[in-house]
C-alpha cells in the first residue's frame, strides 16, 4: 500500500485500528471499531484504475500487511505494522489517542529523509480535519505538503457475500516542490486525491488513489482475505 515514488510521492497509509476493545464514535454517533492486535494480517490485491469511467483494470500487484508488534514511536503508544510485498517490505506505526487515529513512519519517494511524525488518518469528532501539513528543504528541493480529509458518509459492501456497512473517507493531498535549474525557479504541483472505505470490525476494505500527475498510474487496492481473530 506504500508506494514509493519520485519526487512527487503518493502516501497511501498503512492499515489502520484501534486498539480491542476500543471504539471511536464519528460524527453520526456511531461507533466504528478497527480490529487492531499483534498477530491480524489482511492481503490486498492492487489493479489498475480508470477514474473518468470508474472501472476496474488489470491486477498489477499484491501485498500483506501484519501487526507484528507494539513499541514507543515519536512520543506515542504504538503498533507496528510491517507490508511486504513479492519484492519489498516496509514498516509503519499506528497510534490512537482519544479515539483519532494516526499513522507514522511513512516516507515519501527519493527524500527518504521526509518522515512526518504522525499523520492524522482519521478524526471521529470531525466531518474533516487536515492529516498533515509539512514544509520540508532537501538537496536544493523545498517542498510543502497538505493533506485534508473528510467523513463522507456510509455506504455498504459485499464480504463474503455479506453486506457490510462501511465509512467513506476521502483525502485530499496537495504536493508543491520548487528547485532551481540554470538560476531559474522552477515549481511543480501536483494533487492526489484518495477514497478510502473502513468496514468495522475488519479494517480497511478498499482504496482508490487518483493523481493528476500522467506519471503516477490511478489505482484501486481492494481486500481479499484477512484474519482478525487476536
Amino acid at each position: 500500500m506504500k508506494k514509493i515514488l519520485v519526487i512527487f510521492a503518493l502516501l497511501a497509509f498503512t492499515l489502520v485500528g484501534c486498539k480491542d476493545d476500543d471504539d471511536s464514535t464519528g460524527p453520526s454517533g456511531e461507533a466504528i471499531s478497527f480490529p487492531l492486535a499483534v498477530g491480524n494480517y489482511w492481503n490486498f490485491n492492487e489493479y489498475e484504475y480508470d477514474a473518468d469511467t470508474d472501472t476496474q483494470g488489470d491486477l498489477v500487484g499484491t501485498y500483506r500487511i501484519d501487526i507484528v508488534g507494539n513499541t514507543t514511536y515519536k512520543g506515542k503508544d504504538a503498533y507496528q505494522v510491517v507490508q511486504s510485498a513479492e519484492f519489498e517490505s516496509d514498516t509503519s506505526y499506528i497510534a490512537m489517542e482519544d479515539g483519532v487515529l494516526y499513522t507514522g513512519g511513512e516516507t515519501y519517494g527519493t527524500q527518504a529523509d521526509l518522515v512526518p511524525d504522525w499523520i492524522k488518518l482519521y478524526d471521529p469528532n470531525s466531518t474533516s480535519w487536515v492529516t498533515m501539513d509539512i514544509d520540508f528543504s532537501q538537496d536544493g528541493i523545498s517542498t510543502k505538503l497538505k493533506g485534508n480529509a473528510s467523513n463522507e458518509g456510509e455506504t455498504t459492501v459485499s464480504i463474503g457475500g455479506e453486506s457490510r456497512s462501511a465509512v467513506r473517507i476521502k483525502q485530499t493531498i496537495e504536493m508543491e516542490s520548487s528547485f532551481t535549474i540554470a538560476g531559474q525557479t522552477q515549481t511543480q504541483k501536483q494533487t492526489i486525491i484518495q477514497d478510502y472505505l473502513f468496514v468495522n470490525g475488519i479494517g480497511f476494505y478498499q482504496i482508490t488513489s487518483i493523481s493528476d500527475n500522467i506519471l503516477i498510474d490511478d489505482s484501486i487496492e481492494i481486500l481479499v482475505d484477512y484474519d482478525v481473530s487476536n
